[in-house]
């Protein structure tokens, strides 16, 4: 399942790749579950900007996500997205607060998890 793929290569912190695999799940879908799938790859894609050094692109990108995700709260199809959106939010403020063009140390990997049954 691409979805499950999706979560272990973030979790592994392969933002890339998660990406890739997120986009080809995305394309298939369509309505809301589109525009979630959509807020999370931008999450991702905003670990691998602020990886390489761009903070702006990742700020940009964290300030589309945080809304796309946020009508989900606080599960999706079992995945638990409450503690993943504040811990977004948490790390989008202190990138803000610190200025986009300084260097930035990301807070350790959020990890993207089921909700436990």
């Amino acid at each position: 399942m691409l979805l499950l793929k999706g979560l272990e290569e973030f979790n592994g912190g392969h933002y890339f790749a998660c990406h890739e695999t997120l986009e080809t799940l995305w394309k298939g879908l369509s309505g809301d579950e589109k525009t979630l799938v959509q807020g999370i790859i931008q999450v991702s894609v905003a670990y691998y900007h602020l990886n390489r050094g761009n903070t702006k692109g990742a700020l940009r990108l964290f300030d589309r996500a945080l809304p796309r995700i946020e009508p989900y709260l606080p599960t999706w199809l079992d995945l638990d997205l409450a503690a993943f959106f504040q811990a977004i939010r948490v790390e989008r403020e202190r990138l803000a607060a610190q200025g986009p063009d300084l260097p930035f140390i990301a807070s350790p990997p959020l990890l993207l998890r089921l909700k436990a049954p």
